[in-house]
Parts: structure tokens; sequence; C-alpha cells
């Protein structure tokens, strides 16, 4: 995907999807399931943003930054459900709207991460493994999740599925998935596990 790309939005809710993760997604909404449809028949762009916990009265709201997905799998149950596995790709932010019928069609750009391998942010990752292993005793681990977060080099991927994990607000993850400065994305992560590390222990 390049910058001023169009992407098709499908509005998600009660989570916040990060890249290279993969998520399952029931859609009942034939309106998306057509959708779905003419993304893969057209090879288009398609892109999952939350929608706002503060609704309006009229219309969707949604955060202006998501991710760009890729539809690994297409599941139709007899009810009527679909139920789509995605992977986030990318972040994503929303510059201009072109249309809202028959489907939300945008214009989009990546989100440019800036100071990834400083030693700052080395340190910063360090705390927040120290801190999510603090946070969660080891009877309520998944071995296999922990696993992979010690695999993980790359501190973008495993400060975001710390994150993605972890019993935060909406409204934390978003400020995760945002923030473009690695740095302060790292600072903020700590502050956000120390948080609950503090609720916790009341």
């Amino acid at each position: 995907m390049k910058n001023n790309d169009i992407v098709y939005i499908i509005p998600i809710e009660n989570i916040i999807m990060f890249p290279d993760m993969v998520y399952p997604l029931s859609i009942k909404n034939e309106h998306f399931i057509s959708l779905i449809q003419k993304v893969q028949q057209e090879n288009l762009n398609l892109g999952f943003f939350t929608k706002h916990p503060r609704q309006p009265k009229k219309g969707i709201e949604i955060f202006e930054t998501g991710v760009l997905g890729k539809i690994l799998e297409i599941i139709k149950y007899n009810e009527g459900t679909t139920e789509i596995i995605v992977k986030g790709l990318r972040r994503i932010k929303i510059e201009k709207i072109i249309e809202n019928e028959p489907y939300l069609k945008t214009q989009c750009n990546r989100i440019r991460q800036v100071n990834r391998n400083t030693v700052k942010s080395e340190a910063y990752y360090r705390s927040i493994r120290d801190i999510y292993e603090d946070l969660y005793p080891s009877e309520l681990k998944d071995e296999t999740f922990i696993s992979s977060i010690e695999k993980e080099n790359d501190i973008v991927k495993g400060t975001d599925l710390i994150i993605a994990s972890i019993d935060t607000s909406i409204f934390n993850k978003q400020r995760i998935l945002e923030e473009k400065n690695i740095e302060k994305r790292l600072e903020l992560a700590v502050e956000i596990l120390n948080m609950e590390k503090k609720i916790t222990n009341i």
C-alpha cells in the first residue's frame, strides 16, 4: 500500500487490532459481507477501524487510526453469520473520506514510525517485559504466548503483542496504535502496564 491509497473500511467493536496479529471476526451485517466479497473479487485494500466507545446519536464514529488487513479465510455458517480470519498488516490513518455509500471509502496513509532502534527504546522494552512478567502470575500465563514474546526480537511487535493481550481500556490500546514515535509508544506502554499493576494490587 502507498500513501493516499483507496481503502474500504469495516468498523469493528470492542477490540483494537494491531499489525502482525491474527483475529477472528464475526460479521452478521449483509452490507459488510457484500463489501468483503467485493474486496476479495477486485483485490482492494480493506481497513479495520474501531468504533469509538462513545457513539453519536446518529451515524457511526470510528477512530482515525486503524490497520490495513488481509483476509486469510472466510467461514460461512448456516445461521447466516460469516466469520473472517484477518491478519493485521500495518498501521494506517484516514486522511479523507471519499464516500459513505454504498461503502465507507477513504484515502489513507501509512503511519511512518520513528525512533525505532535507540537505547531508550531497548530500555523501555525490557521494562515492558519485566512488568508483564510481574503482572501475570505464572499459572495465568499462556506458555505459547510467553514463548512468542521471548522469541520476538522486534520491540514494536513485542510491545503490540503484550498490550493487545492485557485487560486495559480501548482508549489505552488505541493510544498505543496511534503513536508513531516508538520511544514515546514504549514509554506509554510502560505507563499503562504500571497503571494496570497498581489496579491489580488494590
